[in-house]
Parts: structure tokens; sequence; C-alpha cells
């Protein structure tokens, strides 16, 4: 997520206000009255004295004028003025709305631009609740000033598989036994991306974040005293600037964990030896 990225969303964003909606009734006319009482007058102004119907419709149409018209405009305006307080009450509701959520956004984006340590240990907190990988890790984590420090409890190597597979010219599954050194390689390859995934989830949460400090370790056990330990086998401090300069996916993480400032003691048949922080 780069500066730049995010300064630009926090320059550009306005808060909302609701227009209220225009009241699109028209007002009455007498001219719309009056054509309203002809007709009713064809209907209610009835006799069998045919020659007088013209001037006894006439008659109660101007009879009827002024009080119906006067009654149409008072409802229009008893109606208009509901109408526009709800549009009123509504304009107070939606912009009281509108200025939370902006305020809101606001906040978030300025805890991102700035690196809030509160907002970068809630995310984190929500990241890694809902990370799902297929092998079983755990994760704790610091968040001091710009730098984010992770101690990570990496997978056992017993859980990894110790066979591969591959398709003969012949269409046919060859399946062998890995040896011990492939088993080390994909473990360590594994373990050391590991670090790397997380880094770059990290540096996405906010473009103040300058460093990932992470601290891989395993349970072994201790042949002086036969008990179950921890035992670190890296550590890695991720540079911002040069981790954002990597096409990881294209990376060999035990070769790019040497672009930065690192402590791992890997042997030649890539066995993971344990290290002193």
């Amino acid at each position: 997520m780069p500066f730049e990225e995010v300064a630009e969303k926090l320059i550009h964003f306005k808060l909302e206000e609701y227009t209220p909606a225009v009241f699109a009734e028209r007002e009455p006319t007498q001219n719309g009255v009056q054509e309203s009482l002809a007709g009713r007058a064809q209907f209610e102004i009835t006799s069998w004295k045919f020659w007088q119907l013209e001037k006894l419709r006439r008659e109660f149409v101007e009879n009827n004028l002024e009080r119906e018209y006067l009654s149409e405009v008072s409802r229009w305006k008893e109606r208009k003025a509901s109408f526009e307080e709800e549009e009123r009450v509504r304009a107070i509701e939606k912009n009281a709305q509108y200025e939370k959520d902006y305020q809101e956004k606001r906040a978030l984006v300025e805890s991102i631009l700035t690196g809030d340590s509160k907002y970068v240990a809630e995310t984190l907190e929500e990241i890694f609740s809902e990370i799902e990988l297929p092998l079983e890790f755990s994760i704790n984590y610091e968040v001091v000033d710009k730098e984010v420090k992770l101690d990570l409890d990496l997978p056992e190597i017993e859980d990894y598989p110790t066979v591969k597979s591959d398709i003969l010219k012949s269409g046919k599954l060859s399946v062998k036994q890995k040896t011990q050194t492939e088993i080390n390689r994909d473990y360590a390859t594994s373990v050391v991306g590991l670090g790397f995934f997380f880094a770059g989830i990290i540096f996405n949460i906010s473009p103040a974040i300058t460093t990932v400090s992470i601290a891989g370790y395993t349970q072994r056990v201790n042949r002086q005293n036969g008990n179950l330990e921890d035992e670190y086998v890296y550590s890695i401090a991720f540079d911002r600037n040069i981790f954002s300069s990597m096409n990881i996916a294209e990376v060999d993480p035990l070769q790019a964990i040497h672009s930065f400032r690192n402590t791992i003691n890997i042997s030649s048949s890539y066995e993971l030896a344990a290290i002193t922080l």
C-alpha cells in the first residue's frame, strides 16, 4: 500500500450531503379546479328538464369554484408542508450518518497513513484470525513504533510430505521417496517463505510500517535433557524499500533472505540449525 495512494485518498475525501427531494405535485389552479367541477357536474347534476341542464351545471361550477379551489390549495399546501418536513428530518438523519461515516473513513485513512499502533495491532489480530494455511502455525506479535515484530511458531518438518510424484512419458504415475536433503530443502524453503508471506501482508497494512522483523522457531528435543523445547532457526529484518523492489512471486526465499539483515544457520544439506537471537 504505497504512501502516495493512501495520501491521495485522504486529499479527495469529501463529506457527502443529502439533497432534499423537491415536492413534485403542482399547485392547483382555478382552471384545473373548474375543469374538475365541470366533470363532476356531468354526473351529479341531472334533471328531466334537459333544456335547463347546461345552466344548472354552469351554476354548480360557479357556486363551488371558489370554495373548492381554496380547499384544493389548502390540502396541497398541507401535503407540501408534510413532504418538506419529512425531507427536512431525512436530511438531518442522512447528514448525521454521512458525517459519522466521513469521520470514520477519514480516521481510518489517517490511521493507515500514520501507521497508528492501535490500528495496526487490531488489523493484525483480524488478519491472523482469518488466515488458513494447510500446515499448522501460530504467531505472537508486537507493534513498536514503525516496526512490527513477529514470533512465528513454524510448522514441524515431520508434517511435510516425504514422497514425490511425477508423470512418466508413458503416462504412468511415478512415486518416489524423497531424500533427506530434498525434505530439508522443501522445509527450509517453506518456512522461510512463510516469513516473506507474512511480511508482505504486514507491509500492506500501512505505508508507515518500515520494518517487519520475523523470528521463526520450531519444537525440537533437547538431547541434553530429552525435553521438547523451542529452538529459533532464523530471524529476518525485512526492510520495506528492499521488499517493495522485489518480484516476490519469483524469488527463492533461501536466496532472497540475504537481501535483508538475517540470522540463519543452514547446512549444505539444507538442515536448519538452532540460532541464538
